[in-house]
């Protein structure tokens, strides 16, 4: 079934009716009343709700497809030490930066438009423990 025979043989939608007169649904059908019915394909909404679009911080949000530097916040992994910086052995390509190159790393994420940035610090391993205990 092409989107021709749907709109073909499409019931006429309240919209489209006179004043006052309510679209019937066809004899045998289910279909709930106050809802077109488009073909095989069951009820319709009469109504689209466009809540979620009002307004420009709203559309952005629901957007699909669309990620921009706005989206984006930069993981930053740091460490005590000067101008040391150590790779991170169980991802790699990431490195652990001293607070110099931290500040550096901040500046370039601005400079490409990046509004945020994830501080992850390094805990030494005495500090570990099953409970966490070190984080609270």
């Amino acid at each position: 079934m092409n989107i021709r025979t749907i709109l073909k043989n499409r019931r006429p939608a309240a919209r489209d009716m006179p004043a006052g007169e309510a679209p019937r649904a066809a004899a045998g059908s289910t279909a709930l009343p106050g809802a077109a019915v488009l073909g095989s394909w069951g009820a319709y909404p009469q109504t689209r709700l466009r809540r979620n679009r009002s307004d420009e911080w709203s559309r952005k949000l629901v957007r699909e497809n669309h990620l921009t530097p706005d989206d984006f916040i930069l993981p930053l992994f740091v460490q005590d030490g000067p101008g040391e910086s150590t790779e991170v052995s169980s991802m790699p390509g990431v490195a652990r930066l001293s607070i110099e190159a931290l500040v550096d790393a901040v500046g370039e994420a601005k400079e490409l438009g990046i509004p945020a940035v994830a501080v992850f610090p390094v805990t030494d391993a005495a500090l570990k423990s099953d409970e966490a205990e070190e984080a609270y």
